[in-house]
C-alpha cells in the first residue's frame, strides 16, 4: 500500500499508518473509541487496549519531531467507577517515548445523555501529544475578549510566585489574548444522523494551532464514514468556515494569512471502527 498526500484512503489506520515514512506527520487529530459508550453496528467491538498500543506506536513513528497529536477522548462507567481509559491512554504515549504537553478540555453546551447521580458530563478530554520536549508549530488563537483590555500593569519578573519582583517595565492588557486551554465548542452533526460527529471547528482549530501551511497532517476517523468529513481534505475551505461563523474574526495578520492558504491533509480511515 501507498499512501500519497492529497488523498483520501478508507482503510485501517493502523494499516495505513504502517505504510507512511517514519517522521513524517507534523499534525494527528483524532478521536478512538470511548470504551463500550457505543456499538457502531457492531463493528467496533475489535477496538481493545491492545489495538490502541499497536495505534499509538505507530504514531509515534511517524510523526514528526515536534509534531503533535490530539487525543480526543473520554471514558466509560463500569460498576459505578469511571475507567480511567483515557489516562492510561495517556501514560502509554509518554512510554512511547511522547512528551504529554497539555490536557485540554472540549466542553459541549450541554449533555447529550443526563447522567443519574452525579454531576451532568458535557467535556471530554483532549491530550496534547507532542515528539520532543514543544510543539514544532504554536499558533495559538487569540480569540479570548479581555474584560481588562486598555488597563496598564507594571511588569514582573518571570519565577516562582514567592521570589517575582516588579520591574520598570509595563505591560498593556490588550483587547484580545491567548484562548483558554477549555474549549466551548458545539457538537456538530451535520443532519447526518451519526451519533458521535467529529467538530469540524473542532479539528479545525487544532490543525491551525499545531500545524504550518503546507505542512502534512493525518486525520484519522476511527469513528466516522468518510464522505461526512473529506471536506477537512483540504483546508482551503477554512476561510469560509471564518466568514461564516466568526470565530476568526479577532485573530493576528499572520494567522489570518495561515487560514487563507491552503494545508495539505492527508485523511486514514479506520474501517473497523466505522
Amino acid at each position: 500500500m501507498e499512501i500519497k498526500i492529497d488523498n483520501i484512503y478508507n482503510c485501517d489506520c493502523l494499516e495505513g499508518m504502517k505504510a507512511m515514512a517514519e517522521g513524517s506527520v507534523d499534525c494527528v487529530v483524532t478521536s478512538p473509541p470511548y470504551d463500550n459508550l457505543r456499538k457502531y453496528g457492531g463493528v467496533a467491538e475489535g477496538w481493545n487496549f491492545d489495538k490502541f498500543k499497536a495505534i499509538a506506536q505507530q504514531i509515534a513513528r511517524v510523526l514528526k519531531q515536534g509534531g503533535v497529536c490530539v487525543w480526543v477522548v473520554s471514558d466509560g462507567v463500569v460498576n459505578g467507577s469511571e475507567t480511567g481509559t483515557s489516562f492510561r491512554q495517556a501514560l502509554y504515549f509518554m512510554e512511547c517515548g511522547l512528551t504529554l504537553y497539555d490536557t485540554m478540555i472540549w466542553e459541549k453546551p450541554s449533555p447529550q445523555a443526563p447522567t443519574e447521580g452525579r454531576y451532568y458530563d458535557v467535556f471530554e478530554y483532549m491530550f496534547i501529544i507532542c515528539k520532543g520536549k514543544k510543539p514544532a508549530s504554536l499558533n495559538f488563537i487569540c480569540d479570548h475578549k479581555n474584560v481588562s483590555a486598555g488597563t496598564v500593569s507594571t511588569r514582573e519578573t518571570r519565577s516562582c510566585a514567592e521570589d517575582r519582583k516588579p520591574t520598570d517595565k509595563k505591560r498593556v492588557v490588550k483587547d484580545y489574548s491567548r484562548r483558554f486551554n477549555v474549549w466551548q465548542i458545539s457538537r456538530d452533526n451535520g443532519g447526518t444522523g451519526h451519533p458521535a460527529v467529529f467538530p469540524f471547528r473542532l479539528a479545525h482549530d487544532h490543525i491551525l494551532s499545531w500545524s504550518e501551511v503546507g505542512g502534512g497532517s493525518s486525520r484519522s476517523f476511527p469513528r466516522q464514514r468518510h464522505h461526512l468529513r473529506s471536506r477537512l481534505a483540504r483546508t482551503s475551505a477554512l476561510p469560509r468556515l471564518r466568514d461564516e461563523q466568526g470565530v476568526f474574526r479577532h485573530r493576528s495578520a499572520a494567522h489570518r494569512q495561515r487560514a487563507q492558504t491552503a494545508h495539505t491533509v492527508l485523511i486514514t480511515i479506520n474501517t473497523q471502527s466505522v
